[in-house]
């Protein structure tokens, strides 16, 4: 079995990395908002933003350039709608999934179209869930130009459920109840599966049974994990446990059909806290355009009383599961990761919203190398950060970029695949030798002191 543990940290309180297509977005109705999904479509990125603090009374579309304000606004909240997703656009419709809720029925879940030019509503299709509220839609490709639509219920315990939508936006229910399990495309990309960690029951592309597919494997469950079809014949799956069986970092791993692990990355948060444990995103960590080049995401040191600081991280991975680059956002409030959605250019959008007294939402646009949006500030308490390495990939010297720091006061430690410091250097001000390393990737922390800086991979040709 190939197995990959790599451990990566970084500390930001006010973020920087030179780059070019961010987006930092300042959203109207701040206050008891989330962010449920962000798209990127021809230079604009659609988002939707939802009021929590008042029933759901506020839906709204934004529509916002790459420089962030908010270029258009267009209300959703109609007839107690709740858009959570957005499944298209197609010029200009905007088809999306979401629920109604009402006196009669706690959740329709719906899809239905909006006119962008006529800012008119329309349902397509429904789904009725009248005697327990929906929680969580999430989407995925299906074999056929259509979709798989998993989803969870909430009346004394959680409860899931799998919706077809077709290519007209039909929605048809397939199974209500089955507690832990998510929807697949199979490994054969015949048919579909139902899994949770342990447990694989396949089906063809009707939903007919064909068959169960038990093994036994490390991790535990979650109730938002993520199983996509990945490669020929493998599933690209999140789950719970740490190498040491703790609930803190980011997992992923691929399995084959006999539900046997190919190949596992596991990343540590930017600062271990035991008090709180790691979730994914509520609508799922891994999204890609590119199967090389994968983008995960993940809440780190959660407590459900949103008493503790926290923060999430960003990696971008290639097809051996091993890092490209990676950002841990956070720190200064309680952060909740709601989603991904990676982007044409290479990049990905990450949303969700920060607890500091109120609700806030955010959405942060990262570009192809992890880059986060330039901050400027004049706070000398707060100073513009930017820490990078060149040439990377490199061949005899290493040199860093330092801004917002002295770099002859820092220090800076080499580290290999596996954890294990190779190298540190006192003074950053002077180019470091590096001819004598192999030929590989390797991770840089950068250090003030004992307070860590940054931290960042680099390639050895």
């Amino acid at each position: 079995m190939k197995t990959l543990f790599t451990s990566i940290l970084l500390f930001l309180t006010s973020i920087v990395i030179f780059g070019q297509n961010t987006l930092s977005y300042s959203p109207i109705l701040p206050n008891d908002n989330i962010i449920t999904d962000a798209i990127e479509i021809n230079n604009k990125v659609y988002t939707l933003q939802v009021d929590i603090g008042n029933d759901y009374s506020s839906n709204l579309l934004l529509i916002n350039p790459e420089s962030g304000e908010v270029l258009d606004s267009h209300s959703l909240s109609k007839l107690s709608f709740l858009a959570a997703r957005i499944i298209k656009i197609k010029h200009d419709s905007v088809y999306l999934l979401g629920r109604f809720k009402m006196d009669t029925c706690n959740s329709l879940v719906v899809s239905a179209w909006y006119d962008l030019s006529n800012r008119q509503l329309g349902i397509i299709s429904e789904i009725p869930f009248c005697a327990s509220s929906v929680q969580n839609l999430r989407i995925q490709k299906g074999l056929e130009n259509d979709w798989l639509i998993n989803g969870y219920w909430v009346d004394n315990g959680h409860r899931r459920f799998i919706l077809k939508m077709d290519n007209e936006y039909h929605l048809t229910l397939i199974k209500d109840s089955i507690i832990t399990k998510m929807a697949s495309i199979d490994f054969s990309r015949q048919g579909y599966l139902i899994k949770d960690e342990s447990f694989c029951t396949f089906y063809d592309k009707d939903f007919n049974f064909r068959k169960d597919r038990y093994s036994i494997t490390e991790g535990i469950n979650n109730i938002h994990q993520t199983h996509l079809p990945y490669g020929t014949n493998y599933i690209l799956e999140s789950f719970s446990g740490s190498p040491e069986y703790e609930n803190t970092g980011h997992h992923i791993r691929i399995i084959d059909s006999s539900l046997h692990v190919i190949n596992q990355l596991y990343i540590e948060p930017g600062t271990k806290d035991f008090t709180g444990g790691f979730e994914p995103p509520f609508f799922g960590g891994i999204d890609f355009i590119n199967e090389s080049k994968l983008w995960i995401v993940g809440n780190n040191n959660i407590l459900s009383n949103l008493t503790i600081p926290t923060h999430f991280s960003v990696s971008k991975i290639n097809e051996d599961l091993q890092i490209e680059c990676n950002q841990y956002i956070g720190f200064d409030a309680c952060y909740r990761m709601y989603g991904l959605r990676a982007t044409d250019d290479g990049g990905v959008l990450v949303y969700g919203m920060k607890y500091n007294e109120s609700y806030d939402p955010f959405l942060i646009k990262l570009g192809p190398n992890c880059e986060l949006p330039t901050v400027s500030t004049e706070d000398e308490d707060n100073p513009l950060i930017s820490i990078s390495a060149y040439p990377n990939p490199g061949i005899n010297e290493l040199s860093f970029s330092i801004q917002g720091f002295d770099p002859a006061n820092l220090r800076v430690e080499l580290i290999d695949m596996v954890g294990k410091v190779l190298f540190s250097a006192d003074d950053l001000s002077t180019n470091i030798e590096v001819a004598d390393f192999p030929a590989g990737q390797y991770f840089y922390r950068i250090l003030q002191k004992n307070r860590l800086l940054g931290v960042g991979s680099w390639v050895k040709q």
